[in-house]
């Protein structure tokens, strides 16, 4: 065979394979050029005042007061932050690219039974409509509905995370709602009988306060400061339903000038304490090692 043939044969699978790819590339990039992502019309998330968050055969309504957001219906307390959270990805949403034309939600995460589908609203007015799909494999986009908009789009950052319809995640799982800077008086009562503990001034400005009991005798003030603060910021696991018929634990009050709050702690069953708040809606879950400190602070056997 000719050498130049040869040559010619040689070459021109590659050719036209590159060829080829040069076409399928150039097609894509005129296709891109034919949309635009659309402009979102801007959304102010202190406009929002309620929430309808749905997945399947769950829904949730939250609705912004002035004491914070709650859950219509139950009138539960919502996590502020998951709310807030929502509301935030919403207004701040970024569309990236059009992922599909047409309506193939399924392999999106995007079917009815799958997507969550978040509503925002101020007053009667509609201001967004976000539908949440799976994650894109990049793990740092997520696949999207916007409005009546039936075209899916991938948006920028994982949102699946920050939505959920489910009651039980959106409740605000807060127990106690105190300082403990203006606490005065702590009232303990268990099996044992009552105590009460009455603040005093710390001997230095840098010392936990002092607490002495009624009758006399001071506890130990760097424990108790340990415990208030624990109880402070503590949260419980889980709600339940209803508590057990025994007598409680331990039953305490802490006084204020301008409050009282108060904790409901049963006996230790199945590795979990159930328990009731003053400040919290319903009996709820406290961990056995959360409490390790408030009850060697108020001498409690949890025996």
């Amino acid at each position: 065979m000719n050498p130049v043939v040869r040559a010619l044969l040689r070459y021109a699978l590659p050719l036209a394979v590159i060829a080829s790819l040069s076409i399928y590339l150039a097609a894509r990039r005129d296709d891109r050029l034919h949309y635009e992502l659309p402009a979102l019309p801007p959304m102010a998330a202190a406009a929002v005042d309620r929430v309808e968050v749905e997945r399947g055969d769950a829904r949730a309504v939250l609705r912004r007061t002035d004491e914070g957001w709650l859950i219509d219906g139950p009138g539960f307390a919502a996590e502020p932050s998951i709310v807030e959270g929502m509301v935030r990805a919403a207004a701040t949403l970024r569309l990236t690219d059009l992922i599909a034309g047409e309506p193939t939600y399924g392999r999106y995460g995007l079917g009815e039974a799958e997507a969550v589908t978040a509503t925002f609203l101020e007053g009667t007015s509609r201001l967004r409509v976000l539908g949440i799909g799976k994650r894109a494999p990049t793990y740092s986009h997520t696949y999207v509905l916007i409005d009546d908009d039936p075209r899916v789009y991938q948006a920028a950052g994982d949102l699946t995370r920050a939505f959920s319809a489910q009651v039980s995640v959106l409740r605000d799982r807060t127990i106690l709602r105190f300082e403990p800077s203006d606490v005065a008086v702590i009232a303990v009562r268990t099996a044992g009988g009552v105590v009460e503990l009455r603040r005093g001034v710390p001997p230095t400005p840098e010392a936990s306060p002092t607490w002495s009991a009624a009758g006399g005798g001071e506890r130990d003030a760097e424990a108790i400061a340990r415990a208030m603060a624990l109880l402070a910021r503590m949260r419980a696991s889980r709600f339940v339903d209803a508590l057990p018929d025994t007598p409680p634990l331990l039953e305490m009050e802490l006084r204020g000038a301008d409050a009282a709050h108060r904790l409901t702690i049963y006996p230790e069953s199945e590795n979990a304490h159930l328990a009731t708040s003053s400040d919290a809606d319903g009996p709820f879950v406290l961990l056995p090692a959360l409490l390790a400190d408030v009850f060697a602070a108020f001498q409690v056997d949890p025996a």
